[in-house]
């Protein structure tokens, strides 16, 4: 089976670094969020596998997919036109795509591995959801609900086999397990054990990180937290879980801002953008991606880049990479009350342009609360 994979170690919250910064305009906006889902059973082959429609402006995706293969010899890859008409790819399970008007957005699944790789087609269920997001748009949730919500603050001890829901029927869930104040880290994560079509399952989910998990009806879902080393005192354990329904208009459990910086030149260096302000403590998805415009005869030693703050605590650097290589990531926060989800630009020039001016460059991110 392919999963998702684990987050990367830069991408827990650390390195807190209290910033006293003066904000400038925020331009973020409330989006409507449409549902993503798309099941192709038994589809024989690596793709392409549509999700979407092609967008009749430019939009926002975060997708996840969940395949089901007894076979290692593919590797999934998402793949799209960005907002600048430039081709761009990311290998995985996951992904966050600002895609261009007219164009689809498709996986695919690569052969890797040595022969015999590639004398057979891919073969498995593959089924991708997610969000879009459209600012000023209409609300498609009617098919989302959120079955799955679990707050233990104050733990001191391990849990094992906790049953968060025993769904009735067959369904794919994304699953954020949310970590926070303790005092041994990424030593303290989540792990989450499921049943889907070729048995049972079960994967690994640290803090700030999201799952996507397919489901067999009649069968729990069941999370147990993991202590790999040092000593536990206590901790809080805040579990989220989104069912993927028919997708239909209409109102659901979720809401969003999203911030779109297309061919943004009017950059400052430093500036600071908010995403979302959080009026008061919840669990949020957030997501972003910083795309290069095409700009020759600018130095290739520079790059524009931006670092993002959950609470004033940095959260990690994303670059804008040369053509062909966008950044981006994705994750979950618990974000508290009078706080918010900001990014600071930076610009790594060219010896005496360093924090000068650059190319235009585009950033969209987005803010989802549970």
């Amino acid at each position: 089976m392919l999963r998702n994979r684990e987050p990367k170690e830069s991408a827990v919250k650390k390195f807190f670094i209290t910033l006293i910064l003066t904000l400038t305009c925020s331009l973020y906006a409330n989006a409507a969020i449409t549902e993503i889902r798309q099941d192709y059973l038994s589809p024989s082959g690596q793709g392409s596998y549509t999700f979407v429609r092609p967008p009749a402006v430019n939009a926002t995706y975060i997708v996840f997919a969940y395949a089901t293969s007894f076979s290692s010899c593919f590797h999934p890859q998402f793949q799209w036109t960005d907002e600048n008409g430039l081709p761009q790819s990311a290998n995985g399970l996951q992904a966050v795509m600002h895609v261009k008007a007219g164009t689809t957005p498709v996986l695919n699944f690569l052969v890797v591995g040595p022969y015999p790789c590639g004398k057979v087609p891919y073969s498995g269920n593959v089924f991708i959801t997610g969000f879009g997001l459209w600012p000023g748009g209409t609300e498609g949730q009617g098919g989302l609900s959120e079955p799955i919500s679990f707050d233990e603050p104050g733990q001191t001890k391990l849990i094992t086999d906790q049953v968060l829901l025993t769904p009735a029927a067959t369904g794919t869930y994304l699953l954020a397990a949310d970590i926070a104040n303790t005092t041994v880290g990424e030593s303290l994560y989540s792990s989450v054990s499921w049943t889907d079509e070729l048995g049972s399952q079960s994967a690994k989910l640290f803090a700030g990180g999201l799952l996507s998990v397919h489901s067999l009806g009649g069968y729990p879902i069941a999370l147990s937290t993991v202590l790999n080393f040092g000593t536990l005192e206590s901790y809080d354990l805040h579990v989220r879980g989104i069912y993927f329904g028919t997708p239909s208009s209409g109102s659901g459990p979720l809401s969003a801002t999203e911030l779109n910086l297309t061919n943004w030149t009017n950059a400052t260096y430093p500036a600071v953008k908010t995403v979302a302000a959080v009026p008061a403590t919840e669990e949020y998805i957030f997501a972003s991606t910083i795309a290069l415009a095409p700009a020759p005869g600018w130095c290739k030693g520079g790059s524009e880049s931006v670092t993002f703050y959950l609470d004033g605590a940095r959260y990690g650097v994303w670059f804008a990479l040369y053509q062909g290589a966008p950044a981006w990531d994705l994750g979950e926060a618990r974000l508290l009350g009078t706080t918010g989800f900001r990014f600071l630009t930076m610009n790594h020039g060219c010896g005496s342009e360093l924090w000068g001016a650059g190319p235009t460059y585009s950033l969209e991110s987005a803010a989802i609360k549970f």
